[in-house]
């Protein structure tokens, strides 16, 4: 079943909302995820897809999983959001951590 792209742009696809079926089956497809503390990450790291978590005002240690080095977390230590070259910058680290890029 083909889940309706909103937007897609080289390898970004925003999507519309799903049934939670549709977003396991679409997030067992992906090779990484980037998003900050929601549910669609929390399923994600369950279904072993690897990612990247981005935090600000929500403390991140409750959900930095030390033994799992697919996932990993970005936060400011004064509670503002990373800027986007952080963010680009950890998740071109992360990604060839891992073997993916």
């Amino acid at each position: 079943k083909e889940l309706t792209k909103v937007h897609a742009r080289s390898n970004v696809v925003l999507r519309k909302s799903t049934t939670l079926e549709e977003l396991q089956i679409f997030l067992s497809d992906v090779q990484y995820i980037i998003s900050n503390d929601t549910g669609v990450r929390h399923l994600a790291m369950a279904l072993g897809t690897p990612g990247l978590g981005i935090f600000s005002i929500t403390i991140p240690y409750r959900n930095i999983n030390v033994y799992d080095l697919k996932q990993k977390c970005l936060f400011e230590r004064d509670g503002q959001w990373p800027s986007p070259q952080r963010v680009i910058q950890t998740f071109r680290e992360h990604w060839r951590s891992l073997g993916i890029y």
